[in-house]
C-alpha cells in the first residue's frame, strides 16, 4: 500500500456519459461515507490493483472543477480535449499545494472524480480540535504561511479557490512539522481582474463588500477569508456572527495576543477591500518573519 490516497466526487450530469459505472467499479471499490458538506459527500475506498486508498465524493462544478484541478496540479494551461485526456489518464501533479486529480468518470447521472489523499492527514478543523479548539500563534504561523504560498501559486496559474476554510485544508501529520494541502475547488473559478457578482463559498467567510455592493474581487475577498481563518485558528471562534457585524464591527482580539498578530489580523479584516494587503504583502508581514 502506498503512502498517498485518492478521492472521488459525484455530481448530477446532463451530458452524455463517456464511461460506465461498471468501469469505475472494476478499478475502485467504494466504501463507507466519511463526511458530508454543502457541496457533496466523501466516501472511503481503494484502488483494486494496488490497494491504494481512495475517497469518493459528490461535487457540483463539472467540468470547471476538473479544469481547475488540472491547472493548479500541473502548472499549465490545459483546455479542451487535452483536459479530458490528461484527467482520464491520471497524469498530473506539478503543485504539491493542491491535491492531484488522478482519474475521473463521467457517468449518465453523476461524475466520479478520483483525487489524491495524503496519509496520514486530517482536515484543519479536526487538527485544531485535537489541540484544544485553537492553535498557538507559532502553530498558526506555520499553517498560514503555507496556505498563502499555495494561494499565490493558484493565482499565478489563473485559479481562485473562493472557499478557504478549515474543512478545505488537509494537514499532513506524518512529517516533522505540519504540511498543508488544499482540497475542494468546487466553488473555484478562473481568476479575473474585474468583480464577481455571484457568491460561492461559506457564509461565515463572506466579505463586507458582498453585503454592501453584491460584488467582490478575487484578491481582497481571498485576504478577507484568510483573516477569518486566522482568527478562527487562534481564537477558536469566528470574528463575526451577523451581517451587521461583518459590515460595521471590529473583531474582538484578546489582549494577550502579540502586537504583530493583531496588526496582520486587522489588515486582513479591513472593511474596505483596498485597505487589505496582497498575498505577497502577508508573507512580508513581521508576524510571519
Amino acid at each position: 500500500m502506498t503512502s498517498s490516497n485518492n478521492s472521488a466526487a459525484r455530481t448530477p450530469m446532463t451530458s452524455h456519459p463517456t464511461h460506465t459505472r461498471e468501469s469505475f467499479e472494476e478499478k475502485y471499490e467504494e466504501q463507507n461515507c466519511l463526511g458530508q458538506g454543502g457541496y457533496g459527500s466523501v466516501y472511503a475506498g481503494f484502488r483494486r490493483d494496488d490497494n491504494l486508498p481512495t475517497l469518493d465524493g459528490k461535487l457540483c462544478q463539472f467540468p470547471l472543477e476538473v479544469v481547475l484541478l488540472l491547472i493548479v496540479g500541473q502548472g499549465g494551461e490545459v483546455i479542451g480535449e487535452q483536459v479530458r485526456h490528461e484527467a482520464s489518464t491520471g497524469r498530473g501533479g506539478g503543485s504539491q499545494a493542491a491535491v492531484a486529480l488522478l482519474d475521473w468518470y463521467e457517468l449518465d447521472q453523476e461524475l466520479i472524480m478520483v483525487l489524491e489523499r495524503p496519509v496520514p492527514a486530517v482536515d484543519l478543523f479536526d487538527y485544531i480540535q485535537e489541540r484544544g479548539g485553537f492553535l498557538a500563534e507559532d502553530q498558526a504561523k506555520v499553517i498560514l504561511r503555507q496556505l498563502v504560498e499555495a494561494l499565490i501559486v493558484f493565482h499565478s496559474r489563473g485559479v481562485v479557490h473562493r472557499d478557504i476554510k478549515p474543512e478545505n485544508i488537509l494537514v499532513e501529520t506524518g512529517c516533522a512539522f505540519p504540511q498543508i494541502r488544499v482540497i475542494d475547488f468546487g466553488c473555484g473559478c478562473l481568476l479575473k481582474d474585474g468583480s464577481y457578482t455571484e457568491f460561492f463559498g461559506t457564509t461565515q467567510y463572506i466579505p463586507p463588500e458582498w453585503y454592501l455592493h453584491g460584488s467582490y474581487k478575487a484578491v481582497p475577498s481571498t485576504i478577507w477569508q484568510l483573516g477569518v481563518l486566522l482568527y478562527d485558528m487562534v481564537s477558536g471562534v469566528f470574528p463575526f456572527s451577523t451581517r451587521r457585524e461583518v459590515i460595521s464591527d471590529e473583531p474582538y482580539i484578546k489582549t494577550n495576543m502579540s502586537r504583530q498578530y493583531k496588526d496582520l489580523l486587522r489588515r486582513c479584516l479591513a472593511k474596505r477591500p483596498k485597505g487589505r494587503p496582497t498575498l505577497e504583502g502577508i508573507l512580508l508581514h513581521p508576524w510571519l518573519q
